[in-house]
């Protein structure tokens, strides 16, 4: 566009003698007819030393070739021939992919996760996952969850579903007599990922008295029939709980039937205020509350408790810390602070996830936890366990209490003398000193299949149906393997520093065997591969709660985005913790003497104007509307490069002129004006828009 120089101004000299100062060493002033032109040869820049190989210029990466970028655009000095072929592509949201890829890929140059799932949309590429779907392969989780999950985010029918979890109540009860339709209690259950479940009861192991109970698909459980202490004490039911991803878990619980004193004849005159199991004579005798079912206020009923031979006065009665109805629950002695005696109390062994009942199973000892398959002891795989050794309990309480303690009485034919061998060596081992008054033999109570009493004794010969009921033995309880499970971890936010990240994670879960190794993987790579050559893998301490640990990662670039995952391994196996972004901020050399404002990534030059930063080399001048690509600085100005100008120099001394390398000539930026900008142009003595 052609017109006048603005007035005021003198075209025949604008730069009287800036130019002659600033650059005296090294431009020349040639006046042609009635103007002044001024022409910066090619020795403008000649005078700068170095190789072209230089540190002023060859810090540039090679990406992708820029549109209208060329050699044939670059000032024909030595020293930038050397930095050709390293601009990088404008990439305007900073999300890896440059913008002219972003447009063929369909993405939006101006947002780093187009379809919002998490990824950026580098990491989508670089996983083959689609940048504009959320949902690759439409199987309802985001990309981003199966990266975290460890799932394939392309094949549908592997994703991240977590199956149901059962609440901790597994012991129920329901006093005899109460009509159809009573209800028992509400099983609870949660889902990890928060779907909706519901409950069924289901054919399978422990389903035999499935047909006594109705269950609602919101876990109430009812009576379907009146139920009989004298007839049976316990019933079992298994029940399925499901989530709408189709997922399950299956448990089998135990349903205690208590006496109704008032159904029995013989004591209807003793009467039972509290409903506790102990009639009012008892409970001044034993100087309980006859009008509290549990004086001692540990949540067992003062008439289970006193036939468990627990003290209903004393709510710890061994002072372990373990109240004692807890212990009746985990099937330990409420007696005794070391039931199994192995030197480590009770609650120790349940906060470690030992057995305390197993005095080969303790914290830190080589037990069954490394040996998930089995008790290798046993001939079955089954691991046994005798209870009351000195004292003992009669035929009835033994039945009771066996399913209390999570196991079962097990049953013995005279044939199988490899189990009858194992048993009498336990008994050994376990100094069972109970004898059988009707026989006259030291031995303990083991199952039948008639309901007639099962006596192994000390010299491992069996008798079914000899021994009275009773006589006060030691039982065996059997016990099905214990099933591990791969540890559950969280990784949490990492603590990032100058130059090193402080790396933590949680243990949500030990799979119910601690684990042996733990640590965190380090990758360029979003997702886990063993095979990347960059993956590194950090070994973490455990903090004193045994519950968190954590790592120092040190050696990590600046500017470059890690992954990071904790992992957990135990004998079930190795499990990865979700994904952690973590970088290392570096350090930036703001262009153009410009200096930080109180909006990210905006900067501000007292003589260049505002712009904001892209990446290292690319920036969004405000005043000119344009995207500029920022060279090295040479030491006397600055150069950078924009698609309708080409390589343009200048310095805080002469700005606003410009040098336009591509043409040989002067401009002077005027103002911007309709979204264009107005330069005044020294070879045409005209102004344009740019």
């Amino acid at each position: 566009m052609n017109g006048k120089f603005p007035t005021g101004m003198n075209p025949r000299n604008p730069i009287p003698f800036i130019l002659l100062l600033a650059f005296s060493a090294w431009s020349t002033v040639l006046a042609q007819g009635g103007n002044q032109r001024f022409k910066i040869e090619a020795d403008v820049i000649g005078g700068l030393s170095g190789e072209s190989n230089s540190t002023h210029f060859s810090n540039f990466g090679v990406n992708e070739p820029i549109s209208g970028l060329s050699i044939k655009d670059l000032p024909d000095i030595k020293n930038f021939a050397g930095f050709v072929g390293g601009i990088v592509a404008l990439d305007q949201d900073m999300d890896g992919l440059p913008d002219h890829q972003e447009i063929t890929l369909g993405t939006d140059k101006t947002k780093a996760d187009t379809d919002g799932d998490g990824l950026t949309d580098k990491e989508e590429v670089d996983s083959g996952t689609n940048p504009l779907l959320a949902d690759t392969d439409g199987d309802g989780y985001s990309d981003m969850a199966e990266i975290n999950a460890n799932t394939n985010p392309l094949l549908s029918s592997s994703n991240p579903n977590q199956l149901p979890v059962f609440g901790n109540e597994d012991s129920f009860s329901i006093m005899e007599n109460k009509p159809v339709e009573t209800e028992i209690t509400t099983l609870s259950a949660s889902d990890p990922d928060g779907h909706s479940i519901s409950f069924t009861l289901v054919n399978g192991e422990g389903d035999h008295e499935n047909g006594d109970f109705s269950l609602g698909t919101n876990g109430i459980l009812k009576t379907k029939i009146i139920l009989d202490y004298e007839a049976k004490t316990i019933h079992q039911i298994r029940v399925r709980v499901t989530d709408v991803m189709g997922g399950y878990v299956e448990k089998i619980f135990s349903i205690l039937i208590t006496n109704d004193m008032l159904d029995d004849p013989g004591v209807i005159g003793q009467l039972d205020d509290d409903k506790d199991g102990l009639t009012n004579a008892q409970e001044v005798a034993l100087n309980t509350d006859k009008n509290n079912p549990d004086t001692d206020g540990d949540g067992w009923i003062d008439g289970d408790e006193y036939y468990a031979n627990s003290d209903p006065l004393l709510g710890d009665t061994d002072v372990d810390g373990l109240n004692d109805y807890e212990e009746f629950l985990l099937g330990t002695d409420p007696r005794k602070s070391d039931t199994d005696g192995d030197g480590f109390s009770d609650k120790v062994e349940i906060e470690q996830g030992t057995l305390p009942e197993d005095r080969y199973s303790y914290p830190g000892a080589s037990d069954l936890r490394k040996n998930p398959n089995g008790d290798p002891n046993s001939p079955d795989g089954k691991i046994y366990l005798i209870h009351y050794p000195t004292d003992g309990k009669t035929w009835t309480q033994a039945n009771k209490l066996a399913p209390k303690f999570g196991g079962f009485l097990p049953q013995v034919v005279q044939g199988n003398g490899k189990l009858i061998s194992h048993l009498r060596k336990l008994m050994e081992q376990e100094k069972v000193s109970t004898e059988s008054d009707s026989l006259g033999v030291i031995g303990a109570w083991v199952g039948s299949s008639d309901g007639s009493t099962a006596m192994i004794d000390i010299d491992g010969d069996l008798y079914l149906g000899d021994v009275e009921e009773t006589d006060r033995l030691a039982f065996i309880v059997a016990y099905e393997t214990p099933s591990f499970r791969v540890p559950a971890i969280l990784t949490k936010e990492a603590v990032i520093n100058s130059n090193s990240v402080l790396a933590r994670a949680e243990i949500l879960d030990d799979g119910g065997d601690p684990p042996s190794r733990i640590g965190f993987w380090v990758s360029e790579k979003i997702q886990v591969n063993n095979k990347e050559k960059t993956n590194r893998i950090i070994s973490a301490t455990l903090q004193p709660n045994d519950k968190y640990f954590e790592a120092k990662i040190d050696r990590l670039e600046p500017g470059k985005t890690y992954y990071l995952r904790a992992f957990a391994e135990n004998s079930a196996g190795v499990q990865y913790g979700s994904v952690r972004r973590v970088t290392i901020k570096e350090i930036y050399k703001i262009p153009f003497d410009g200096t930080s404002t109180s909006v990210e990534n905006w900067y501000t030059s007292d003589w260049f104007g505002a712009f904001q930063r892209a990446n290292d080399h690319w920036v969004f001048h405000a005043n000119f509307g344009w995207w500029l690509y920022i060279s090295n600085e040479a030491g006397f100005g600055q150069w950078f490069w924009n698609e309708k100008l080409g390589w343009c120099w200048t310095s805080k001394s002469i700005y606003p002129f410009l040098w336009r390398h591509q043409v040989g000539n002067w401009f002077y930026w005027m103002a911007r004006k309709n979204d264009k900008n107005l330069f005044w142009n020294y070879a045409s003595s005209n102004y344009e828009f740019l």
